[in-house]
C-alpha cells in the first residue's frame, strides 16, 4: 500500500513543496535547504535543472506525465499511472486520492502536504505558489495549459488548509531587466518615453539607465520613485554633445558599463524618440526565453510632421530601439560599439547568434519628425515617405500615435 511505502521515511524533516507559479523560473539552489522536495506536475522540470542533493519526489496528478531522472521518485495518481503502462524503464509509486481520504479532484498541493505528513515531516516550505502570495495565477511552463479560475479557488483552499501548519512561503523574485536610454536635448521625447515606460504592463524589477549628454539636462524630469520596483540611474557624459556630433556609441557604452554592475535577465535599448506599446517589455521578455537576442523585424516608421508611415524591409536585423539581449551578449555588443558609430544594430545582428525575430506584432513604432535634436537614422529623411497614403499600422494603433504626438 502506498502509505505504508512512504510512512515515516523522513521523520522530523522539512518538506519543500514546489508549485508551478511563474516565480519558479527564478528559483535558485540556495533557496532549498536540508529536507525533502515534492514537486507538483511540471515543476519537476525546473527543480531537476538545479541538481539538488535532496530527496526529490515528483507528484504528477493532472493530465501530463513528465519524464524524470532516475534519482527522482515519480509518484503518479492511479488514474494517471494507467497511461504509463507499456512505457519502458519507467518506475513509479502509485497512490489513490480516495484511499488517502480525499476526493479525486483534490488539488495536488494538498495531496503533497498529506504525503509529507505521512512521511513524518514537521515543517513545510511552499515555493512558487504565486496564486497564494501575489495573486498571479499564471504558470511558469507556458507550453502547457493552465486554468486561472481553478488556481484562484486553489489559493483560497490552500491558505485555509495550511493555517495551522508550521510553514512559510517562498516566492522567488525574478532578476531585473535593464533598459538603456541615450538621450539629451529632447525634452518632448523624454516626456513621451516616460509615459510609455510608466504604462508598461511588465511587473518585474527594472533598472532604467538614462544617459543624458546635453545641457540643460532633461532626465532630471524622471523622478527617483518613477515606478515601484524600478531603479532609476542617470549619467551625464562629458564632453557634452554639440551640433554635428554622433555620441550614440559613447552613450551606449556608458549604459553598458552600468548594466555590468548588476545581475540582470536582459538588456533593452529603449530610445527616447520611439513609440512603445504597454505590452512591449512583457512580450519581448517572454520572447527572449531560450534565445540570446530578440527583435522586431520589418520596422514600421511613422513621421509625425508628414502624418505618413512606411514599413522597412529589414529582415535580418531589428532596429536598436526594438532590440533586447541576454547578459551573455554584452561582450559582443561592446565589441561592436568599439568600431561602429553608426548602424550599430546591423553590425550587432550580423555577428549575433541564437536570435528570435518577431514579425507583425507592432510592439513598437519608430517615430520620426519630432522637434529638437535630430536623429541619425535614415528614417528621419522625409524622402522616405513619398507615398503618403501607405497604411501599414492597425487603425487603432495609428490613431493612438496621432493622439500621442499632437504637434
Amino acid at each position: 500500500m502506498f502509505t505504508d511505502d512512504i510512512k515515516d521515511t523522513h521523520i522530523g524533516q522539512t518538506a519543500y513543496i514546489v508549485g508551478k507559479g511563474p516565480s519558479l523560473n527564478y528559483l535558485t539552489k540556495t533557496m532549498v535547504k536540508e529536507g525533502l522536495v515534492i514537486t507538483l506536475n511540471q515543476a519537476i522540470i525546473k527543480v531537476e535543472e538545479l541538481e539538488l542533493p535532496n530527496s526529490i519526489y515528483s507528484l504528477q496528478k493532472d493530465q501530463f506525465t513528465v519524464p524524470v531522472k532516475e534519482s527522482t521518485t515519480l509518484i503518479l495518481h492511479k488514474h494517471e499511472s494507467v497511461k504509463t503502462i507499456g512505457k519502458p524503464k519507467l518506475s513509479y509509486l502509485e497512490f489513490d486520492a480516495k484511499e488517502m481520504g480525499f476526493p479525486i479532484d483534490t488539488f495536488s498541493a494538498i495531496i503533497a502536504i498529506k504525503m509529507a505528513e505521512i512521511m513524518g515531516c514537521v515543517k513545510f516550505v511552499f515555493i512558487s505558489f504565486d496564486s497564494c502570495t501575489t495573486g498571479d495565477v499564471t504558470t511558469f511552463d507556458t507550453s502547457k495549459p493552465y486554468f486561472p479560475k481553478a488556481y484562484v479557488t486553489q489559493a483560497t483552499k490552500m491558505k485555509e488548509y495550511v493555517k495551522n501548519l508550521n510553514c512559510e512561503w517562498i516566492t522567488p523574485k525574478r532578476k531585473p531587466i535593464a533598459l538603456i536610454t541615450p538621450t539629451g536635448g529632447r525634452p518632448e521625447q523624454i516626456k513621451h518615453c516616460m509615459g510609455f515606460m510608466k504604462n508598461q504592463t511588465y511587473s518585474g524589477p527594472v533598472i532604467w539607465i538614462l544617459v543624458d549628454d546635453c545641457y540643460p539636462t532633461t532626465v532630471n524630469t524622471v523622478p527617483e520613485d518613477f515606478r515601484e520596483d524600478w531603479t532609476i540611474v542617470k549619467f551625464y557624459p562629458f564632453p557634452i554633445w554639440k551640433e554635428g556630433d554622433n555620441t550614440q556609441a559613447r552613450n551606449l557604452k556608458a549604459g553598458i558599463e552600468e548594466v555590468k554592475k548588476y545581475d540582470v535577465d536582459a538588456v533593452f535599448i529603449i530610445e527616447d524618440d520611439d513609440y512603445y506599446t504597454p505590452k512591449y517589455l512583457s512580450v519581448m521578455t517572454a520572447a527572449l526565453k531560450g534565445f540570446d537576442v530578440v527583435g522586431e523585424i520589418q520596422t514600421v516608421y511613422y513621421n509625425v510632421q508628414l502624418k505618413s508611415e512606411r514599413r522597412c524591409v529589414n529582415t535580418k536585423h531589428s532596429s536598436l530601439f526594438q532590440t533586447a539581449f541576454t547578459p551573455k551578449m554584452i561582450n559582443l555588443f561592446e565589441e561592436v560599439l568599439k568600431y561602429q558609430e553608426k548602424y550599430i544594430d546591423i553590425s550587432f545582428f550580423k555577428e549575433a547568434k541564437n536570435i528570435q525575430f518577431l514579425k507583425g506584432l507592432n510592439l513598437s513604432v519608430g517615430i520620426k519628425g519630432l522637434p529638437g535634436r535630430g536623429g541619425i537614422g535614415n528614417g528621419h529623411n522625409s524622402s522616405m515617405y513619398r507615398d503618403k497614403h501607405e497604411k501599414v499600422l492597425p487603425e487603432n494603433l495609428r490613431n493612438t500615435i496621432k493622439e500621442t504626438y499632437k504637434l
